[in-house]
């Protein structure tokens, strides 16, 4: 199932991850997983549509950017802070847009935390199975051990007991 892309000049297989991080706390909310070749603008409501409880905002990354986008979610009372992108025949980015881009993406790194955590400490850079229902599974189980992990990190922080500063949890599933 997995599809074929090119990124940086290297054919690619696999699969991409719409993930949904509540700001307050750093977990992961909801996952979509869906097939490399899809463009990932075409999953932002379908993500969103997953999440439980009122969103106020919505931030995401230029690849997400649409003037359709930003009016929907002002008539929804959502504030809409997907980073600003240069169109195709348009002047470059002004100040203020390359200064708005910055501010978001200090807002965005929780989510790309999420990424990197999922990338170095669970193996997470290729995927394992064939097949994109048994590559969600996958991906929704590495999401549950990394909210476990946050979890259970900040509890031991909150009792003050010392823990290391980059644990590495090896965590093995297996699906039935």
């Amino acid at each position: 199932n997995g599809t074929f892309i090119v990124r940086d000049n290297q054919v690619k297989k696999g699969y991409k991850i719409h993930l949904a991080v509540n700001q307050k706390d750093g977990l992961a909310e909801t996952v979509l997983t869906t097939v490399a070749t899809c463009h990932e603008s075409y999953f932002l409501e379908k993500t969103l549509e997953k999440v439980e409880g009122n969103i106020s905002a919505v931030i995401a990354d230029k690849g997400y950017a649409s003037n359709v986008r930003k009016k929907e979610f002002r008539q929804k009372g959502i504030y809409c802070g997907v980073l600003e992108k240069r169109w195709r025949n348009q002047r470059p980015l002004s100040k203020k847009q390359i200064k708005k881009n910055k501010i978001l993406s200090k807002v965005r790194a929780p989510i790309e935390r999420v990424f990197a955590v999922i990338k170095k400490h669970y193996g997470f850079s290729k995927v394992r199975y064939f097949g994109l229902e048994k590559n969600a599974s996958h991906v929704w189980h590495v999401l549950t051990a990394y909210n476990l992990q946050l979890m259970a990190l900040r509890s031991l922080k909150a009792e003050s007991i010392p823990i290391q500063l980059n644990p590495r949890v090896d965590c093995v599933f297996s699906t039935v």
